[in-house]
């Protein structure tokens, strides 16, 4: 077990109270026993902070509340100015192995279509049931859980790991170090259909063929059930270090920028291009073929009907800039006491 100065080593933090005490896990200030490290991050949770039973808490090295904390049971302290950034490192240092799995090996369950033309590095797994067809390209490390499916002329960067019951569909890349949620389908064909005014009835729509494929580049996360569409032509991408939530539908030819989040039911229509650094709220949607710029952030549930230049924060539907947005709910708020009055004053 690390002790709190090796721990603090790693995270590049500071400690207080005893160097030399070893942490077995960490739990929440609720579960926490002499032998855990919990955190103090939100300042509504301090009077659990004060009464917790962990051996040491992770605090801001700025935070205003250290007095009373250590008028609480805990005397031992992490210090570290991201506290949440710092939890996330630890927690991936003492949870790696649930994160994700241990490479396995092949399942013997396993169904290689045209094995000749599949290459795989080392210390690949690929779980039971999975459908590997001809032509895929799987690097080292990679982890392939049970019941996934990888069509032809795919490619995996190594160490990557695509959970059970992943689709990935003909053509499609998928970078190193990914991480695809259970059930996400990534190149279905897009949503795209010409309209034939002169076609019989049942037949208006015809399909547009849709002949491009999904890159996803390095460190992309992708939620569970999240479905990413093929272009029409050439690919749709997802650029490195974003991070895409469960139940999001991206587009055919959508261009998703570096370290961008989307939250879980968000939408984005076809050939719109979100810039970097982007933060896209739950359940909101973006209409096609506009432009989000970079460091935008779009509030929950709000629809985007147009461009949006860089750095703005948006809300609501049809969107508009935040301040904007609060001052129009405030007059909707008070808009039946102002019908009221105008009324009386008729």
């Amino acid at each position: 077990m690390p002790t709190l100065a090796e721990l603090a080593k790693t995270i590049d933090a500071t400690w207080v109270g005893r160097s030399d005490i070893c942490i077995e896990s960490i739990l929440p200030l609720e579960f926490a026993s002499s032998s855990d490290l919990s955190f103090f991050i939100n300042p509504k949770y301090l009077n659990q902070a004060q009464t917790s039973q962990a051996a040491a808490l992770l605090v801001d090295v700025n935070t205003p509340y250290m007095d009373k904390l250590k008028q609480g049971h805990v005397s031992n302290f992490l210090l570290h100015e991201n506290p949440y950034l710092a939890l996330a490192k630890l927690t991936t240092l003492f949870y790696q192995n649930q994160i994700k799995p241990a490479a396995q090996g092949i399942h013997e369950s396993v169904v290689f279509r045209d094995k000749s033309s599949i290459t795989i590095g080392r210390d690949v797994s690929i779980g039971p049931y999975s459908v590997i067809e001809a032509n895929v390209h799987i690097a080292d490390g990679v982890c392939i859980g049970a019941h996934a499916v990888i069509d032809t002329d795919c490619t995996i960067g190594a160490h990557s790991y695509l959970a059970a019951r992943v689709t990935l569909l003909s053509r499609c890349v998928v970078g190193e170090r990914c991480v695809i949620g259970s059930g996400a389908v990534i190149g279905s064909a897009g949503f795209g259909y010409a309209e034939d005014p002169k076609a019989c009835p049942g037949q208006r729509f015809f399909p547009v063929p849709q002949l491009g494929f999904v890159h996803i580049e390095d460190n992309v996360e992708i939620g569970a059930n999240t479905t990413i569409d093929r272009a029409t032509f050439g690919a749709t991408v997802i650029k490195s270090g974003t991070k895409i939530d469960n139940l999001v539908m991206l587009a055919h030819n959508v261009q998703i920028g570096q370290d961008t989040i989307v939250a879980a039911q968000a939408g984005v229509a076809g050939s719109t291009r979100v810039g970097d650094r982007v933060m896209v709220g739950g359940q909101a949607g973006i209409v096609g073929h506009v432009s989000i710029g970079n460091d935008v952030k779009i509030n929950a549930q709000s629809g985007v009907s147009c461009s949006v230049d860089a750095a703005q924060l948006v809300s609501g539907s049809p969107h508009r800039p935040f301040k904007q947005w609060q001052k129009i709910e405030a007059i909707l708020d008070r808009l039946d006491a102002m019908y009221r009055l105008y009324l009386k004053l008729k």
